[in-house]
């Protein structure tokens, strides 16, 4: 009964340590390159958004921009992937502006709303910068088994007789 018990925690222990490792590459790779994967679609023929997740200099940027477009000419769609030169974090790159309803930055850690009129239609934008670092202590569980694995006593005792 105690080993279908383990199993639960071991899945954690895995999962943990595959975003311990996945963050810490991370991490390291955003410094020397900046990269962006994104999804452009179009619910309906004038509307279109961009989902887009990014790293650079240490955090990871999640966005959401939604356009509604005047010519369904203009109407992108499908999946792109990026690789650039670093830049800096993702909010140095996103400037203030006057229709900001939300342009939160401390830490590391940054939050963004806004919505304007441009030129080539409606717009709107929401953002969320979370610095990488903070997936490091992903690594606690796996350290925390192989301590209860290490220090488990296995076999039976073992007491000699004085004959």
């Amino acid at each position: 009964m105690k080993r279908v018990a383990m199993h639960p925690f071991m899945f954690l222990c895995l999962s943990s340590l595959m975003i311990f490792a996945l963050s810490a590459e991370t991490l390291v790779r955003s410094f020397f390159a900046r990269d962006e994967i994104y999804y452009w679609g179009h619910p309906d023929p004038e509307d279109q958004w961009l989902l887009q997740i990014e790293t650079d200099h240490g955090e990871l940027g999640i966005s959401r921009a939604g356009y509604f477009v005047n010519d369904p000419d203009e109407l992108r769609r499908g999946w792109g992937y990026s690789v650039l030169p670093p830049t800096g974090s993702p909010f140095d790159r996103w400037e203030a502006r006057p229709n900001d309803h939300i342009d939160f930055k401390f830490a590391g850690f940054g939050l963004r709303y806004n919505d304007e009129i441009l030129d080539m239609g409606a717009h709107s934008e929401e953002a969320v910068v979370v610095p990488l670092w903070l997936f490091l202590p992903a690594v606690v569980p796996p350290i925390l088994w192989l301590r209860r694995r290490r220090n488990r006593i296995s076999g039976f005792p073992v007491t000699a007789d004085a004959e």
